[in-house]
């Protein structure tokens, strides 16, 4: 167990929150467990075996809080964010982990510029932070990763 590895995680994710929360976007928790995931062929979510109180369906740990989200913009939120966990099933190894942290986004009538936008000024402002000798992220953000 790396305890500073713990301490400096805890500084990223209370920096992300501060961004968002600058920025007049409301943090949203929604349910990690649904009855039904989101159709995408290349991510499959875990299955979750039903408690007797659950009406005998089984469940799903979700892969994104994607749909969920999308529910809060059509009910009239303008600005959401969420951290939260995330699950994969049949994804391990030295790039992926079965169980993650994830942050998403979105804004009410935002093109993929503004949210490109967003990244750069998240990323800019996580490069600020003091993070000892441990770099996380530097410099400019690299704008040859969204090139077509």
């Amino acid at each position: 167990m790396n305890l500073d590895a713990i301490r400096l995680r805890a500084r990223i994710v209370s920096a992300i929150r501060s961004f968002f929360d600058g920025r007049d976007f409301v943090e949203v928790e929604t349910p990690v467990r649904i009855a039904a995931p989101a159709p995408e062929p290349n991510i499959d979510c875990p299955e979750v075996l039903p408690p007797r109180n659950f009406g005998g369906e089984p469940t799903f740990l979700r892969a994104s809080p994607e749909l969920q989200m999308k529910k809060l913009l059509a009910a009239g939120m303008e600005r959401i964010y969420q951290i939260g966990p995330c699950f994969r099933d049949g994804e391990k190894g030295s790039r992926h982990n079965p169980e993650f942290t994830m942050i998403e986004w979105y804004r009410k009538n935002a093109s993929y510029l503004d949210i490109l936008e967003d990244t750069e000024r998240l990323y800019s402002y996580l490069s600020l932070l003091d993070y000892g000798d441990r770099p996380c992220v530097s410099g400019d953000w690299p704008h040859e990763m969204c090139e077509s």
